[in-house]
């Protein structure tokens, strides 16, 4: 792109012939197999109208810099809206800034889920089920809402406080409930869907139970990287026995 605002071909200087069909302030089509902005940090650049300070609608550029109206451009790929309100592509990362100067950048979190960033400082995940978890440093933070399970394994079933996950702001899974042993066959009783399930190693904690299960027995939970729970420490079936499930565990 030259100084002068005219689309010239490759290698020719200012002032040298324009390409075919393309004068200012009038309308051109280019055919070609392969349009290349070539130079350091090469730009292409798109003005409202006379190319002035103020008119620069969008930008292509490897580099940020300064046009010679005054008007800044961003890396990657841009358009600007009003005020300093602008939309950018870059590094793979979408960028959003009102004309309050707040700005929101949507990539990957380290977790591989979405992330929503506003000013570096805040931030919202959208998890696998489609979930929006906020979550502000320093302040109240917001866990996604409870999902009761159902269908479960081996005859479990659930006792009178009803088995629930969620997902927390700062990633980890939070279990609440307790289930029923009395005809239980094996000790896996639910699969936790995509994107609850853990990384390697088995997550353990320790549970509850009431008098159903036989004395000295300490009955423990734990998530497998496959995303089976499963019960241990109990006999099984043991009738009556209701054991709690209630606690959270890391998904790293």
């Amino acid at each position: 792109m030259a100084g002068d605002g005219l689309a010239r071909p490759m290698n020719a200087p200012p002032g040298g012939n324009p390409v075919p069909g393309i004068q200012p302030g009038s309308q051109g089509v280019i055919t070609a197999n392969r349009v290349i902005i070539a130079g350091p940090n090469g730009q292409l650049l798109v003005y409202n109208g006379t190319p002035a300070n103020g008119n620069l609608i969008a930008s292509i550029a490897g580099a940020a810099g300064t046009d010679q109206f005054g008007n800044a451009y961003k890396a990657g790929i841009t358009e600007y809206g009003a005020a300093s309100s602008f939309v950018q592509l870059v590094n793979g990362a979408l960028v959003l800034s009102d004309v309050g100067g707040q700005t929101w950048l949507i990539n990957s979190s380290q977790s591989g889920l979405p992330r929503i960033e506003l000013d570096s400082d805040q931030s919202v995940f959208v998890n696998s089920s489609g979930f929006v978890v906020a979550a502000a440093p320093g302040t109240p933070s917001t866990p996604e809402i409870w999902h009761t399970m159902s269908g479960f394994s081996n005859s479990w079933a659930a006792s009178g406080n009803t088995p629930r996950y969620r997902l927390l702001p700062d990633g980890n899974v939070q279990l609440d409930g307790a289930m029923d042993a009395t005809s239980a066959t094996a000790a896996a009783f639910f699969t936790m869907p995509a994107g609850y399930a853990p990384a390697s190693p088995t997550k353990l904690w320790a549970g509850g139970a009431n008098g159903g299960v036989i004395a000295g027995q300490a009955p423990f939970i734990q998530a497998a990287s496959t995303g089976v729970l499963s019960i241990g420490g109990v006999t099984l079936p043991t009738v009556g026995a209701h054991v709690t499930i209630s606690g959270i565990y890391t998904l790293n």
